[in-house]
């Protein structure tokens, strides 16, 4: 996952400036590069939340937040409501295809088999990867919710991070010395997808006694995944359920 952002020149009594968030969902792969993890896993981000707080000498323009849902808020509605649908009726598999979601979304669950692929190709053309649901934080900023449609896992850019800004700022002071503008993306600790735990080569035989369990090495990537959050200053001072927000990544806007 790689993150960055910036925004036009803020200037006192001028048009409003765009704010750009240029952001790309991929695997992590942890451990290879440090020696006292005993194995390497992948990361995987199953939903996220991304969030702008402007500083109190900025106001954002609540006409021109980005809303990029599909086509409307109909549609929208329809994504959410057909994928909920495949996601019951395939529980037992745990995942959503583009075919389920097809036949979901025509109203009508038809077996996998059945779906032609002139149906999955039409659905491909007129559906994102990433839903994108905006929400409100009052004055201090604006957040967006992010879901793969057809996708387990966050796959990459839910926007043009050049054509569609997330916001448009104002200044309220006379001078702005240095307007703060923060971006950070969140998530719930559950919405972290370990995957693929594998030892490395070279261990000693009591490291690999204290391995043999798939849970056991679970918990262990989760205290590593913590660890690493800690030293980049991102973990709560708490982490005692699945629901607590733990922060991705945080990065300030720079002039562009």
């Amino acid at each position: 996952m790689s993150i960055d952002a910036h925004h036009d020149p803020i200037k006192f009594d001028d048009k409003s400036a765009g704010v750009y968030v240029d952001l790309t969902f991929q695997e992590g792969r942890v451990g290879g590069d440090r020696p006292e993890i005993p194995f390497t896993f992948k990361l995987n981000l199953k939903r996220a939340l991304l969030t702008v707080s402007v500083g109190r000498d900025l106001k954002y323009d609540r006409r021109h937040v980005a809303r990029t849902i599909p086509n409307s808020s109909v549609e929208h509605t329809r994504l959410r409501g057909a994928r909920d649908v495949a996601e019951r009726e395939i529980a037992a598999e745990g995942r959503v295809d583009l075919a389920s979601l097809a036949s979901a979304i025509s109203g009508k669950f038809r077996k996998r088999s059945e779906i032609s692929r002139e149906d999955e190709l039409k659905l491909v053309q007129s559906l994102p990867e990433t839903l994108v649901t905006p929400r409100s934080e009052g004055a201090s900023g604006y957040s967006w919710i992010l879901e793969p449609t057809f996708r387990e896992h966050l796959r990459g850019q839910p926007w043009d991070p050049i054509a569609d800004p997330r916001l448009f700022v104002e200044s309220l002071a006379d001078q702005l010395a240095d307007p703060h503008i923060l971006v950070e993306l969140k998530c719930a600790f559950e919405d972290i997808h370990i995957s693929d735990i594998v030892e490395k080569d070279g261990l000693s035989e009591d490291e690999r006694e204290n391995l043999v369990l798939h849970e056991v090495n679970k918990k262990a990537a989760e205290h590593f995944l913590k660890m690493l959050l800690i030293e980049a200053h991102l973990m709560p001072s708490r982490l005692d359920n699945r629901f607590r927000e733990v922060v991705i990544a945080s990065v300030t806007a720079i002039e562009d």
